[in-house]
């Protein structure tokens, strides 16, 4: 092995060349060419191939993606119908009107209310003026 080894210092070459070739040269190539016609064209095929095929697996798998949200939207608004359609018919049960009680997007509460002290001269009941208790 070490005459080898001297022998491939001594003719300039590399130990993984082979006789005769040189330096970035390709086993099989000739000298001072690159890949031939038949190996470009088939690396041009091979390419295209893995481009188109990129091409048509990303576009399905964003109409899957697509396909599920608009499937979970839907149910999204199903579910909302519902819950709105049975909100509506509670409130027929209970002996209401669609849509009495509320005025501009606002809930109105309906009650009546019975003064508890009358007393004018408790200063600590004069919520007029913004003192005293609420």
């Amino acid at each position: 092995m070490k005459i080898r080894l001297e022998h491939y210092m001594s003719s300039g070459q590399r130990p993984s060349q082979r006789p005769g070739q040189r330096p970035g040269q390709r086993p099989g190539q000739s000298p001072g060419q690159g890949p031939g016609p038949v190996a470009r064209l088939l690396a041009v095929v091979v390419g295209v191939v893995v481009l188109v095929s990129a091409l048509v697996l990303g576009f399905v798998f964003f109409i899957v993606i697509f396909g599920l949200l608009l499937v979970a939207w839907l149910a999204f608004l199903a579910r909302s119908w519902l819950f709105a359609r049975g909100m509506k018919e509670s409130s027929l049960k209970a002996g209401g009107q669609p849509g009495a009680g509320h005025a501009g997007g606002q809930e109105t509460l309906e009650g009546e209310f019975e003064v508890v002290s009358s007393d004018k001269g408790d200063p600590s009941d004069d919520t007029r003026n913004g003192r005293g208790r609420p």
